[in-house]
Parts: structure tokens; sequence; C-alpha cells
């Protein structure tokens, strides 16, 4: 029988990998104590596998087989390896240092794992002990890898020599819901994790999309990202099905430590429709006729500039613009994925074309309209609640009122991100603020 000590002597699963015993089969020669050839077939099915770093997992009477041919020389291990189970196959040489049993080098004829990885290539070391990955094939996923847009926890190495990777792969998933085709990566790790990454490729519709993390030097790390299908990106990453077509441009910094990321998206030329919130600002402003246009073929937006700090799960927004021939808005506040808190302010601007023409008259245009992105007849609106059911509420007396005046009906939301300060367990709860006294106006 050969447990998970035994397979360490080979590199392969080790310890933190294997749990039981596998019989096996060998026909060895040694030199005194030292291993020159092997021959090894283990059958791994009474033993449990977990390979939790790529998500997959043998269970325990589950199928599993394992071909080992092995020689050593001049104190390098050379095995060959065909492993086979259900949803997992690596067929390769594998190159050893018999002294530490750290790999070397390998050529990968085959390396499968349902769902994450099937591709072929070469691994080496280069002088500086970073494991060099050349790939190829059918299917990769980096999502384990890659951080999210609030920061880079996700993206963490272990201590190491690092590794530098570049694959060419068919489907390369940079997260769930988000795939690109004919796609290429190319990624950097370090000691304490990632440096770089690029990855480029057709997404959606057969879009263009092309994503860069820098995480060098000093400061958080910085992250420019280009799509020629803004709804597919906004979908897949923000979860907003609300919009279709258009570019998209997104750059800025991401989370580092207790600085928020830091990011601006910018989309041209992209439609908005079915879009909840705005629906129904829309329906209590008696603009039914865009309500309309907006449940169907949806309305034109050739601008959106949109603002966002994000920290532990709270998108700010601060001073968004949308502006299109037929529909213009701001809004200022922030979405909670966390609590699904939502608290969004703004003025929505019909006929925006024609309605913000007067913004351009010097000092007058300051007066009628206020700020940019609003115009002449403008009404506030306001969100509060949940995301699953919040509260919209429009001031139609606003319109009637010139852009600096306007401000009065606004009600700006906190978009402070809160500090995490833990409570002992055994401190007291603070106590309820005082009511408000009755006031006569």
């Amino acid at each position: 029988f050969v447990t998970a000590d035994f397979l360490n002597g080979f590199g392969l699963l080790g310890r933190a990998y294997m749990t039981g015993e596998a019989p096996l089969d060998l026909k060895a020669t040694l030199t005194g104590a030292e291993l020159e050839t092997a021959t090894v077939t283990v059958d791994f099915s009474p033993a449990r596998l977990d390979v939790a770093e790529i998500g997959w997992l043998k269970p325990k009477n589950g199928a599993a087989k394992a071909n080992i041919e092995y020689r050593s020389s001049a104190g390098r291990g050379t095995s060959k390896v065909r492993f086979t189970a259900e949803g997992a196959a690596i067929d390769g040489d594998f190159t050893l240092d018999v002294k530490d049993s750290r790999l070397v080098s390998a050529d990968l004829r085959r390396a499968f794992f349902r769902n994450v990885a099937d591709v072929t290539g070469k691994v080496s070391r280069a002088a500086n002990g970073q494991l060099v990955l050349r790939l190829g094939g059918k299917h990769l996923d980096i999502s384990g890898l890659m951080p999210g847009l609030g920061g880079m926890g996700g993206a963490e190495g272990r201590s190491g020599s690092g590794m530098n990777l570049e694959a060419s792969v068919d489907r390369l998933t940079v997260r769930t819901g988000l795939d690109l085709r004919n796609a290429k990566l190319s990624l950097l790790t370090g000691k304490t994790g990632l440096e770089t990454l690029k990855a480029s490729g057709l997404a959606g519709g057969g879009a263009p999309l092309e994503a860069v993390i820098d995480a060098r030097g000093t400061g958080p790390a910085k992250l420019n990202v280009t799509s020629g299908d803004a709804g597919f990106l906004a979908s897949a990453m923000l979860n907003a099905d609300f919009i279709t077509g258009g570019t998209l441009e997104m750059s800025g910094t991401l989370e580092d430590g207790k600085t928020p990321a830091n990011l601006i998206v910018r989309v041209k030329d992209a439609r908005v429709s079915d879009a909840p919130f705005l629906t129904q600002i829309l329906s209590l402003a008696s603009l039914r006729g865009l309500a309309d246009t907006l449940t169907g073929e949806g309305v034109l937006l050739s601008k959106i500039d949109l603002p966002l700090k994000i920290s532990g799960g709270r998108y700010i927004i601060t001073g968004a613009k949308a502006q299109g021939p037929a529909l213009g808005f701001t809004a200022s506040g922030f979405i909670d994925s966390k609590s699904k808190a939502i608290e969004i302010d703004g003025v929505l601007v019909p006929s925006f074309g024609v309605n913000s023409a007067l913004g351009g008259i010097p000092i007058l245009g300051d007066l009628v309209v206020g700020r940019d992105g609003e115009g002449v007849f403008s009404l506030t609106y306001g969100v509060r609640g949940k995301l699953d059911k919040a509260s919209v509420s429009v001031n139609p007396l606003s319109a009637l009122a010139p852009g600096v005046i306007r401000r009065i009906f606004e009600n700006p939301s906190d978009t402070n991100i809160p500090e995490a300060k833990p409570r002992a367990p055994d401190a007291p709860l603070p106590k309820e603020l005082p009511a408000i006294k009755n006031e006569t106006f």
C-alpha cells in the first residue's frame, strides 16, 4: 500500500492532497538505499484525493489509477506519469531534483481537470527558481487568480519563487460568466502574489476585450479594461443586465489595505432597457413615452461616465452622468452588495439634447441648467431601501425651478465607507438616539 508520504518522494500528490491508503504494484532496482528505477501502478480508488486549489475532488471509492515509470540519473529523477480519474487526466514526463524532490521541468502531453483546465505544454524552472509555463489547448480557468473589482484579496499567492505563465487557449475563463475565446494570457507572480496580468480575446458576440493588471511597485494595483461590448462586460462583472451594445473603458486602482478601489467607467453608444428603477422614475415623472421605450427597444445613451469607489462590498457612486438624445440623468449614492442596501439621488433630464442646450451660454447657463449633465427642465429623484425592494420617489416641483434652486430639492446620500470596528462579545449594545422633538412650523 502507498501513502501520501511515499508520493512525496516522486514529487507528486503529497500529504496535503491524499487521505487513506492505495494498493500498489512495484518493481524497482536500488543501489544501496538509493532508488535507481521503478515501475509503479497505483489504484487510488480506496483513497480520497482533494486538490482544493483547483476545486477538484475524488471521493473515497471513486475510480482512479496511476502508472509511473521512474529513473534516477546524475541527481535527477525522471517520472513518466499517466493518471486517470473521473473528471481528470494527467499524461506527461516530470523531471525532479532528487535531493529536495523539487520540480525541474515537465512535458505535459495533457493536463485535464473538468471545468478548470484542458491544456498541453512545457514547464521549466528559471535560474532564479521561478517556474516558467508555456501552455496551449482548449480551456483554462484563472478565476482563482483574478482579484475582484474591490481589491487584490483573491490574488495573493503563497510565498515562493513565483511563476511566469504564457498561454494561448480556445477558451479562457477570467471569472464566472466571463469567458474569452481565442484567448491569450500573460501572467507573472512573485513571492507575495500577482505582479502583472494581461488577458485578451473575444467575448460575447465576438467583440474584443482586454484586461491588464499591474501590481508592481508600491501603492494599489492598476487596472485597465477595454471592451467592444459594454453590455456583455457590465453583465459579467457588475451583474447589470440592462445595458446592451456600446463600448467600455474602465481604468483606475484596486483596493489596497485601507484604500478603497477607485475606478472610472466610461461607456459610449449603449442602450438601456428594462432597468427597473429608471422605469419607475420615468413613470412617476409622467414620462410614459420614455418608460414604454425603456421596456421595449431601449433608450440610447451616447455617453455614460461612472466614477466608482469600492470597499468591503460597498459601491460608491459620486457624480455619475449619462447623456443621450432623449434622456439624461445624474446619480450619486451607494449600493451595498452585502446588506443589499441602496441609496441613490440624482437629476433626470428628459429630451437632454434640447433641454441642456442653454448650458453653453456663459453665466446664464450656470443659473438655469445647474451642473454638468443637467438641463433647464429637470426632476430630482431618489431611490431608497433594498435592491430587491426599494422605494422610488420623484419631486415634480423641481422641474419648475432653475438649476441653482433645484439643488434645494436634492437629498444627497451618505456615501461614506463605514469603518469596520469589531465589538467585543461582552460589550453593551449602543443606546438608541433620542427621539426628535416635535416642532411647529
